[in-house]
């Protein structure tokens, strides 16, 4: 049967395998990681969410995946404000380094969401592949950020407003994960 064959194959890919997803902490960052998180998982891959302490949560909904925090500061609001972001992001970027040379990912996924700037911007400054996925139609400021910076751009929508025309070269339409709850729901309808 090809399609065991495809399965068996994919399952070896990610087994053995360190993941390390990075999201801001709202539902529209988290669903579409939570739905990799799971299929990672589900495929023998250890996978870790870098993120901010609004995902607490995320662990005991996704078996299998640690949860890390790093610190993340928020731009605007006034200049007090900025210079307490870029000085939190500062220290994220920080952290964000000594957890990937503990974990030594494999591959870092990022998701958006100003949370996921500081792993996403260590992993590119370590040399580790890095990926973001842009769940909507138009790139987010985190995204927009960091697309110029990342090896492969994912898109859930064929058309994504806010690419650079230099970064579309690496965007690849892919569509949204979609969680198994979402799935189940979709097939009683």
């Amino acid at each position: 049967d090809p399609a065991a064959s495809r399965r068996e194959r994919s399952v070896t890919a990610a087994s053995k395998l360190n993941f390390v997803l990075a999201a801001g902490g709202t539902g529209g960052h988290l669903f579409p990681a939570e739905a990799l998180a799971r299929e990672l998982v589900r495929q023998g891959g250890r996978v870790y969410l870098a993120t901010d302490r609004r995902a607490d949560a995320f662990a005991e909904k996704v078996p299998g995946v640690t949860v890390c925090q790093v610190r993340a500061g928020r731009f605007g609001g006034g200049p007090l404000h900025l210079a307490y972001g870029v000085a939190e992001m500062a220290l994220g970027i920080v952290q964000a380094r000594r957890l990937l040379r503990r974990l030594m990912p494999d591959v870092v996924v990022g998701f958006g969401g100003y949370a996921s700037v500081p792993t996403m911007l260590a992993a590119t400054q370590l040399g580790v592949p890095t990926i973001i996925h842009e769940q909507n139609a138009v790139l987010g400021r985190a995204n927009r950020l960091l697309a110029s910076r990342v090896a492969r751009i994912a898109t859930g929508f064929a058309e994504t407003t806010g690419l650079r025309t230099a970064d579309r070269s690496r965007a690849v339409d892919t569509g949204n994960p979609v969680r198994p709850a979402i799935l189940a729901a979709a097939a009683t309808a």
